[in-house]
């Protein structure tokens, strides 16, 4: 599979919770259902487009169809554990008045680990200050470095305190600081 996309993802998280039923996947409703989640508009040929890209997770090796069941392959799994990012829970922290800055310097040759690691980021509620800088008000030195090693990129990654941060009053602002 060249790109995994959110159709892609959104597919193996429904088989991986076991929603999937191979039948479904044909079905108007959910396919209406489908979409709604990803937040699309559903088009004309929804439904084969659906079943094509069934097809093509099978081929690739990430899931099995069955006469009526689709189940996860090893590599669906490692596939889709790539692409899970750990939560941080900020309503009971209160900010120290330090910054976390997470940067990194990843080589082209890992451009879809590089990708997926950013975009991690911006799911944790990370600001973009640079191309390869993003910063957080919270503690989460823990969850960074999962994140490094799920993406294979910790070789990458530098994690750093910072008191003073040119941008910090806009930062404050965003951060409701």
């Amino acid at each position: 599979m060249k790109r995994t996309g959110k159709t892609v993802l959104a597919i193996l998280q429904y088989v991986a919770t076991g929603v999937a039923v191979y039948a479904a996947f044909g079905s108007p409703s959910f396919t209406r259902k489908f979409y709604a989640r990803l937040g699309k508009k559903l088009k004309r040929q929804a439904s084969y487009y659906l079943r094509r890209k069934l097809s093509e997770l099978e081929k690739d090796g990430y899931v099995t169809l069955g006469p009526e069941r689709i189940r996860l392959t090893k590599k669906g799994r490692l596939l889709l554990k790539q692409y899970e990012s750990p939560s941080i829970n900020v309503d009971d922290m209160k900010w120290d008045k330090v910054w976390r800055i997470v940067a990194y310097d990843i080589p082209n040759t890992k451009s879809k680990q590089r990708n997926i690691f950013r975009q991690h980021l911006r799911n944790l509620g990370f600001t973009q200050i640079q191309k390869s800088i993003f910063v957080f008000p919270y503690e989460c030195k823990e969850e960074i470095a999962i994140l490094a090693r799920q993406s294979t990129v910790e070789a990458y990654v530098l994690y750093l305190h910072a008191s003073y941060l040119p941008q910090q009053s806009e930062l404050k602002k965003h951060y409701s600081l």
